[in-house]
């Protein structure tokens, strides 16, 4: 090549690049929330489940797990979503109400000033994830959530239970707690809106009793000073009442799981009793006691004792490794037949927090770890078929100390 015409093109190359910047010097785009929401997906309530991760006790910040029917999981959409702002220390119980879902955890902003936490009651869209406000308020490592709307938020600690106005930022006792025992905190002991015949109860177990209010009325004649808010109402039974779930309907029926009162654990019987609202709280009481062996009354350690679809309810062993069907219209015709094992753990751990059973497809969805320490972090999410008793999808390592498995229909159920 001709020398002059080689040095003619090196001072034009060196030109052009004078005027270039650096992929280092770009500014970042503005990435726009309908592009995130591309990316993240918006959720189908019909179809989806939520897991809502604990994250290690005490230092790690709780996470949303999105997961579709077909096994595909999206981690963290709420930290996407919102600029790399996180859920609070230690995530502790979730509630959809309306378009809006709330989480609540151990400590918030006021206690992690420095970092990107939301609060300690994070409010986002239920769809999207999108962050609509975020709350520090005044109650000591706050558990278990629930919410009739922005005025009326319930929530619960080993103190006992408070009512939040989140317009005007006011907290208020409602009730002591009766009982100290852990599964009143965790997934057996979550609360739940309920409208029935056009009223709103809240209910929620303490101390082995079914209790409730009716919405607005939670400090009818409360007194501190009193063991237990005479505004508040109890459903007692003879056995001691570890879990409860809501399948509504025009009788308003409940399930209830239970064991013997005063009895060590390894001799507990288990019983599953139905009853429904109607007018007279509670009407008719139906108790199924089951004998599928010791190992498999309701666990009531970590996670939710009964989960239930229709008449079906499922609970888990006490050793956390299998899970039980007890179909409550076959008990009369097959007895303790009608309690049947339909699942049990292949690989290595145990089930933690709660499963759960999706309520249209009827699939279980079932978290497991591998152990404490380290270990927590070789988890499984499995979705289940209990008829073909069919592992249809195992997704790996997206729990991190799971608190529950989440339906948004389960939420939309409670209204009906």
């Amino acid at each position: 090549m001709n020398p002059k015409l080689l040095l003619l093109l090196v001072g034009i190359v060196a030109l052009l690049c004078s005027n270039c910047t650096s992929p280092g010097d770009l500014p970042s785009p503005q990435v726009e929330e309908k592009d995130l929401i591309k990316k993240y997906g918006e959720t189908d309530p019909e179809r989806d489940a939520l897991i809502l991760n604990e994250g290690a006790f005490g230092h790690e910040t709780g996470s949303l797990v999105r997961i579709s029917p077909n096994g595909k999981a999206w981690e963290s959409p709420f930290v996407g979503m919102n600029d790399s702002l996180t859920l609070g220390i230690t995530a502790q119980d979730l509630y959809i109400s309306g378009d809006r879902l709330y989480v609540t955890c151990k400590q918030g902003k006021g206690e992690n000033k420095d970092s990107k936490i939301a609060g300690k009651l994070v409010v986002m869209d239920a769809k999207t994830f999108k962050l609509i406000a975020a709350y520090d308020p005044d109650v000591i490592q706050p558990g278990n959530i629930a919410v009739a709307d922005e005025e009326h938020i319930y929530l619960r600690n080993g103190q006992g239970i408070y009512f939040y106005n989140s317009v005007t930022k006011s907290l208020t006792e409602v009730q002591k707690a009766l009982s100290s025992r852990r599964e009143q905190l965790n997934n057996s002991g979550r609360m739940k809106i309920i409208v029935y015949r056009g009223q709103r109860y809240l209910f929620y177990l303490d101390n082995g009793a079914l209790c409730y209010f009716r919405v607005g009325e939670e400090n009818t004649k409360y007194d501190p000073s009193l063991e237990f808010n005479s505004g508040i109402s109890r459903i007692m039974l003879p056995q001691y009442i570890n879990g409860f779930d809501y399948v509504g309907g025009a009788d308003g029926t409940f399930y209830l799981s239970a064991v013997e009162k005063g009895v060590i654990p390894q001799t507990q019987s288990a019983w599953v009793i139905r009853f429904s609202l109607r007018e007279d709280f509670p009407s008719k009481v139906d108790r199924h006691k089951l004998g599928v062996g010791d190992n498999a009354y309701p666990y009531i350690q970590q996670g939710s004792p009964v989960v239930v679809k229709g008449d079906t309810i499922y609970f888990a062993s006490q050793d956390a490794k299998s899970i039980y069907r007890h179909i409550f219209s076959d008990y009369v015709k097959s007895g303790d037949r009608s309690t049947q094992k339909v699942f049990e753990l292949s690989i290595p751990g145990f089930m933690y927090g709660s499963f759960g059973v999706h309520p249209i497809s009827g699939r279980l969805y079932i978290t497991s770890i591998k152990g404490h320490g380290m270990d927590y972090l070789v988890n499984s999410t499995l979705i289940y078929d209990p008829d073909r008793q069919v592992v249809e999808h195992n997704i790996s390592n997206v729990s991190r100390f799971p608190a529950g498995v989440f339906f948004y229909k389960s939420f939309m159920n409670l209204n009906k």
